[in-house]
Order: structure tokens, then C-alpha cells, then sequence
């Protein structure tokens, strides 16, 4: 089995399964019956590492010989995703799908567990793997290597959130939100292919704006420019402008990398409204998703610079009051995540608070009072 092959029927499955096709491997494992919760979140926490996918209503006969067995479907989803939530620590962000029988009442159950930003996952305070065949506890050699190797992916966006911030410089008074995106293992010119190069580019500025991130950036009013080479380019104001909501760049690159700018507070201003830098981040997060309908889905590393905001006086986004006469300390706020792809399809909420709930708290206001002004819901609260 590819590790990019799904089934969309049961009967697709079937006729996999009966040509002897399927096999176990370190991406995929097949069950007949959902295991104990524990024993099922030691495998999720273990697929966590590299991604793949957990089939239930598959039994083994022999050795590597399989038939499908559809079992009852109620409720396995919903079960799933509290094991993956609640047993799991840090929780994991997994996707099931039902091939269901005729009757709908039975069928399989397709896991596909996506590799994890925050992987290691622990299961009763120890990490586990998947070897060829089995899941098993890891070293502690193994656990050190990989939160080496995902330190330094937070490093390198980091970096390039510094490096971003130092060739847009900041005129005398005007505070930015800077955010960068790079969507991981996208080749130099996936995107800009993949889009079909420069002669549709005006096709693609047209689809970007029908893309309608939820935050406050208007794409309707971006104006498009090309650098061959470099980035595809928008703009949508002048260098400056009294209200701090009304200037929005984005520049996409030809990897489908990209980075949004707008300002957190007017020039000279002794107010910062830290909402807007929620809304910068529901924006980021709808871009993300457009790109990816043109390179498939992928993790994203991203990261948020907010500066200049020392002694000013934070304003909420709800009345425009003044929240507390007490200055904000610090003069910079900077976060890194690495975000995988169901994140972005299914909780952009979420990505905001992770990107900004410190900052907007540290500004002495609520992030769901802030959020609720840009359209966030109680129904939400689970995902925020």
C-alpha cells in the first residue's frame, strides 16, 4: 500500500484486501476490533512520529493475509477522537472516516493519525514508536534526537520571522504584526507550478481573493504585482495610514512560503488594539489553506512578531475602550508553531489563540471577549 492511497468505498477496500494486496508496515496497521483505550493511544502516540493510518474492521487470518470484517460504527469515531484527546498527552489531532455497509450500521473505520508538530506524545508518561510491526517504548537516546530535530525546525522560522521584520522596516512611531508561513517540504517552485506559472496568475489573484479569511485583511482590495523569481506580491494601501486595520501586505512566494504585515497601532499612538493580531492570524490560516489547495496538504511551520509595544495601553477590539491605564512591559512578542494540516482545515480559532492568547492576556485582555468581535462562538469554545 502508498502512503498516499485511501479507499473511498468499502468495496474499494475489499477488493484491495481480497488481491492480497494489503500489508502491514510502519504507515499502516490493520485491526479487527478497537482496542483498549490505552492500548490504542500507545499506537496513535506512536504513528504521531511519522504519520499513517490505523484500519479497524480488518482481521489478520495469517501472516499478511487479511479479509475485512465491518463492525458496528456507532460511536467509533466520536470514541477515537477521546482517546486521541484525552489519553494522549500532549492531545493529538487525528482524522477517521467511516466505509460503511450497506445497512450503515457496520463498516470500517479508517485512522488516519497525521505526523504530529508536537510529536513526542506520551501515554502514561512514556513515548513510544512504531517499529516494522509493533509499537514499543522509545530510548531515551530517540526522545532526545527528535525534540532536537523539532527545536530546530522552530528555530529556522523563527529566523526567518527576525530576518523578515529587519528588511520591512518599521517607520518612526507605527507598531507591525508581522506573520511568516512555510509550508514544510514544499520544493522552490511547488507553488508557482503548481499554479501554472505566471500566465495565470490573474486566475489565481482572483481565486486567492475569493478565499475570505476571517480576519482583517480584505482580499477583495489586494493589488497583485509578480517579481519573477522572487515572490508574488499584493499591497492593498499606501506606507501609512491613520487606522491601524486598514493596511494589509501579502507577499506569497514560489514555495508557497509566505508572509502577511499590517500594524497593530496607529503612528505616534500611546493605544495598541491587540485583537488585530488575532485577526492577522485568522488570515494567515486562510491563505495557508489556499495554498494548499494547490500543493496538497502539508505542515506548516509558522510564526508571529508583534513590536513596538512597550508603555503603550491596551484597547479592546469590542467598544474601543481602554482596557487598564497600566502600560504593556515588553516592546516585542514572538511564537512559533509547527501546525499540521487538519489544524488548519478544521480550527483556525485554535491556531490564533496558540499564536497570540499570551500576548493578547499579557495586554490584560481576554482572548474570546477579543475573538467574539471577529466572529468566534461558544459553539467554538471546544476547539479554542
Amino acid at each position: 500500500m502508498t502512503d498516499y492511497w485511501r479507499p473511498e468505498t468499502l468495496d474499494d477496500l475489499r477488493s484491495f484486501v481480497d488481491n492480497g494486496l494489503a500489508r502491514e508496515s510502519r504507515r499502516i496497521e490493520f485491526k479487527r476490533e478497537l482496542p483498549g483505550n490505552r492500548a490504542f493511544a500507545r499506537q496513535l502516540a506512536a504513528f504521531a512520529i511519522e504519520g499513517g493510518s490505523i484500519v479497524i474492521g480488518v482481521a489478520e487470518e495469517a501472516d499478511n493475509q487479511f479479509s475485512v470484517a465491518p463492525i458496528p460504527v456507532a460511536g467509533l469515531r466520536e470514541r477515537v477522537e477521546q482517546i486521541a484527546q484525552s489519553v494522549v498527552e500532549p492531545p493529538l489531532w487525528v482524522e477517521s472516516r467511516i466505509l460503511a455497509d450497506d445497512d450503515g450500521k457496520h463498516g470500517v473505520l479508517w485512522v488516519d493519525v497525521p505526523q504530529s508538530p508536537d510529536a513526542l506524545h506520551q501515554v502514561d508518561g512514556t513515548y513510544y514508536e512504531r517499529g516494522d510491526t509493533q509499537v514499543r517504548p522509545m530510548s531515551d537516546a530517540a526522545v532526545e534526537r527528535l525534540m532536537r530535530s523539532r527545536s530546530s525546525s522552530l528555530d529556522d522560522i523563527s529566523a526567518r520571522l527576525r530576518e523578515g521584520l529587519l528588511e520591512n522596516p518599521i517607520p518612526h512611531g507605527i507598531g507591525h504584526t508581522y506573520i511568516v508561513a512555510k509550508p514544510i517540504g514544499a520544493a522552490p517552485q511547488e507553488f508557482y507550478d503548481a499554479s501554472g506559472g505566471q500566465p495565470e496568475w490573474q486566475a489565481l489573484a482572483r481565486d486567492l481573493k475569493q478565499a475570505q479569511p476571517a480576519g482583517q485583511g480584505d482580499l477583495s482590495r489586494l493589488k497583485w504585482r509578480y517579481a519573477p523569481g522572487t515572490s508574488w506580491g499584493t499591497t492593498t494601501t499606501p506606507a501609512y495610514t491613520e487606522d491601524p486595520r486598514a493596511y494589509f501586505r501579502l507577499a506569497l512566494g514560489d514555495d508557497g512560503a509566505f508572509s502577511i504585515l499590517t500594524y497593530s497601532h496607529a503612528r505616534d499612538s500611546e493605544h495598541l488594539q491587540p485583537g488585530l493580531a488575532i485577526a492577522a492570524c485568522l488570515d494567515a490560516v486562510a491563505v495557508a489553506g489556499f495554498v494548499e489547495t494547490k500543493i496538497g496538504r502539508r505542515f506548516w511551520d509558522l510564526a508571529i512578531g508583534i513590536t513596538k509595544t512597550k508603555d503603550r495601553k491596551a484597547v479592546t477590539l469590542h467598544s474601543l475602550a481602554l482596557v487598564s491605564d497600566l502600560p504593556i512591559p515588553n516592546d516585542e512578542y514572538e511564537r512559533a508553531l509547527r501546525i499540521p494540516s487538519i489544524r488548519i482545515e478544521s480550527d483556525p480559532w485554535g491556531i490564533a489563540r496558540d499564536l497570540t492568547q499570551r500576548f493578547v492576556e499579557g495586554c490584560g485582555l481576554r482572548f474570546e471577549t477579543e475573538a467574539t468581535v471577529l466572529g468566534y462562538s461558544r459553539g467554538q469554545q471546544s476547539r479554542c
